[in-house]
């Protein structure tokens, strides 16, 4: 169980935030080991995410800063946030999955439009990295979360080169 690897994990590195780093890794012992170098970078982005939906920090600032990493952790980051504003709109609690969005934040969403953002973000996950133009992409998505989903279509940011789908 999730107690089992919380110890193994102990006797790696005592101390450890191990608990966050296996939540966040699915409850994955070997990806929580790597995990925990980003729960730094996982802070910073919860705080950026929530800061541009709230108006507290511009958009592009943001996507500037997230072009600098790698464009899959982002898109993967992205997608998990959303699952889980998803479940935090519909008043669902799943602590296994990571953190909920403020509920400042999740006021201004509707979920319809959440499901419509994370199908866009999940059909990035699925181009050919270098497909898309990364800062621009980001610009985009992060656009869209400040507007409050307002315009969320299922058409693909400013920047993105659309693939034809293989199945």
């Amino acid at each position: 169980g999730e107690g089992d690897g919380i110890a193994w994990l102990d006797r790696l590195q005592p101390g450890a935030a191990w608990a966050q780093a296996l939540t966040l890794a699915g409850n994955a012992p070997l990806a929580a080991i790597g995990m925990l170098e980003l729960l730094d970078t996982h802070a910073s982005m919860n705080r950026d995410f929530d800061a541009v939906a709230l108006g507290a920090t511009p958009p592009l600032e943001v996507a500037a800063r997230w072009a600098k990493l790698e464009p899959r952790f982002v898109l993967d980051w992205l997608a998990r946030s959303v699952q889980q504003a998803i479940f935090g709109a519909s008043g669902v609690r799943r602590p296994t999955a990571g953190r909920i969005p403020s509920q400042s934040v999740l006021q201004r969403m509707d979920r319809r439009k959440l499901f419509c953002y994370l199908d866009t973000i999940n059909r990035l996950r699925g181009q050919a990295a270098g497909s898309f133009n990364v800062q621009l992409t980001f610009e985009g998505l992060l656009i869209d979360w400040a507007e409050g989903l307002e315009n969320c279509s299922r058409e693909p940011p400013v920047g993105v080169v659309s693939l034809p789908a293989t199945r």
